[in-house]
């Protein structure tokens, strides 16, 4: 499957297994949805190992990214303190933050053995099986779930069609290599498909910014990239703020318009959470306290009118669950890792940057308004974003 380098003689079945579990994982967590963090992490292990022994990975090429990463993971640790329940917070910050970003960081510095064709069909046959799996259960009643004894709410699936719509972009590159263009536009008419059946209008939304983004990145211009690094810097320094943005933005109608995707409780919750960055604007509240929030003393601290927003909630946007977490300096350094990290993408072959930005503007999309930002599947399906880049612009190299 993968071309054997120098090294020791099971690095290349250990590449093998990680791409094996890579292309498994989505398939996995349609049926199993907390299986994604795992066979994702057990992926990136096996290739951070097997490219190591293989001496394909290499020392990182912006340190300032990674001080910047670890200077958050330092302030974050230092916050533990300042919770009500700190062992909680370490085994978030360690086990489902810290983790599989290190394994990111590490497998975006690997230069892998040129892929092979076998290895497209493996990675663009797991997106559609996925797709497939996910139109026959939201089709059927989820009648393999029933008769797996799987769990029957269908809003678990929404995980799983978060992870397409990140991944579809350098996949549609490896199946267009591969297979063809023609098979190409059938995975993504299929994966579209399967992501507007679903509950997850966060994954609608992100599919069509993540399809516009990657017509509008076909113009190949380098200062695309500044543009989107310095919008993004000011998004995620101004989140205090964001409240009085959304409206001066959006009218009545559009809320109402908008209202399938909960836009009114989410600008509740955003106003509130909002509201607590002011009470602790430098250090915030401390690592994973969000959910903390909402419950004892620390309620008391809100008018009335915003209780409603922080209690038994989150931010549902992970710029403002940073301010919140770690107040200014946390937000600091988050804008630091994401410019170098738009940067970093600017610089890559030019056959892949439109699907890399693709994917860029589709996981900002989810991450301003869905999940919680400490989620260990959400960070799994980013870091893997480097192995899926990797094996598209090796394939493109191959056929010259």
């Amino acid at each position: 499957m993968v071309q054997e380098g120098p090294g020791l003689p099971w690095a290349s079945k250990a590449i093998g297994a990680g791409y094996a579990l890579l292309a498994l994982a989505l398939p996995m967590a349609v049926m199993t949805y907390r299986s994604l963090p795992l066979l994702l992490g057990l992926a990136a292990a096996c290739l951070v190992v097997g490219w190591g022994a293989s001496r394909a990975l290499r020392r990182p090429r912006d340190m300032v990214l990674v001080i910047s990463l670890a200077l958050f993971v330092v302030v974050a640790a230092m916050s533990l303190e300042r919770m009500a329940r700190p062992g909680d917070g370490f085994e978030v910050l360690f086990g489902h933050a810290a983790l599989p970003v290190a394994l990111g960081v590490m497998l975006a510095c690997a230069d892998p053995p040129a892929p092979g064709r076998r290895l497209a069909l493996a990675l663009a046959g797991g997106l559609a099986a996925a797709a497939l799996l996910l139109l026959v259960e939201l089709r059927t009643d989820l009648v393999l779930h029933r008769l797996t004894g799987a769990n029957l709410n269908p809003s678990k699936m929404n995980q799983s069609a978060v992870t397409m719509v990140l991944w579809l972009w350098p996949i549609l590159l490896i199946a267009a290599a591969a297979l063809g263009r023609m098979a190409a536009l059938g995975l993504a008419v299929l994966v579209a498909a399967a992501v507007f059946l679903s509950e997850s209008e966060t994954a609608k939304v992100a599919l069509v910014a993540g399809a516009l983004a990657f017509a509008l990145f076909q113009w190949r211009k380098a200062w695309l990239f500044g543009v989107l690094a310095v919008g993004l810097t000011v998004f995620v320094l101004s989140q205090p703020l964001l409240p009085t943005f959304v409206d001066a933005i959006l009218p009545e109608h559009a809320l109402d318009a908008l209202q399938g995707g909960h836009a009114r409780e989410r600008l509740v919750i955003w106003r509130s959470f909002a509201a607590a960055t002011a009470m602790e604007p430098m250090a915030g509240f401390g690592f994973d306290s969000s959910g903390e929030i909402g419950f004892g003393p620390l309620l008391e601290r809100f008018p009335e009118e915003l209780r409603s927003g922080i209690r038994d909630s989150h931010p549902h946007n992970m710029a403002l669950q940073v301010w919140v977490e770690l107040g200014l300096m946390g937000a600091f350094l988050v804008a630091v890792a994401l410019g170098r990290i738009i940067r970093a993408a600017g610089r890559l072959d030019a056959s892949v940057t439109p699907a890399a930005a693709a994917a860029i503007v589709a996981a900002l999309l989810v991450a301003a308004v869905g999940y919680g930002a400490w989620q260990a599947w959400w960070l799994s399906s980013l870091a893997m974003l480097p192995v899926l880049l990797k094996v598209a612009a090796g394939l493109k190299d191959a056929r010259g």
